[in-house]
């Protein structure tokens, strides 16, 4: 996520990602627990059971989660695009 996100984004953009939108699976927990793995190498290196990542637009952003949920996908909402000086990622709601 720290790296690949920030690639699709103008430069003036970040990803704001909340941590609170999915649970991540134990596993993480545990890889991260036993690896030592600081919090930001678990989401430069994991998915934390995210999978994949899409960008859209926020007036479709309903339609394209309903969209995908109705193909068997499990979608949600998982943060938003905000102005930045830098190009990055922040998480809320560690």
């Amino acid at each position: 996520m720290i790296e690949n996100v920030p690639r699709v984004l103008p430069d003036h953009c970040c990803a704001e990602i909340d941590l609170a939108s999915w649970n991540r699976p134990a596993i993480f927990d545990w890889l991260q627990d036993q690896g030592q793995v600081e919090f930001k190498e678990m989401y430069k290196t994991f998915n934390n059971g995210v999978g994949m990542l899409l960008v859209v637009d926020k007036k479709d952003l309903e339609k394209s989660i309903d969209l995908l949920n109705s193909l068997g996908e499990q979608a949600w909402h998982l943060g938003s695009v905000i102005d930045a000086t830098t190009q990055q990622v922040s998480f809320i709601n560690q």
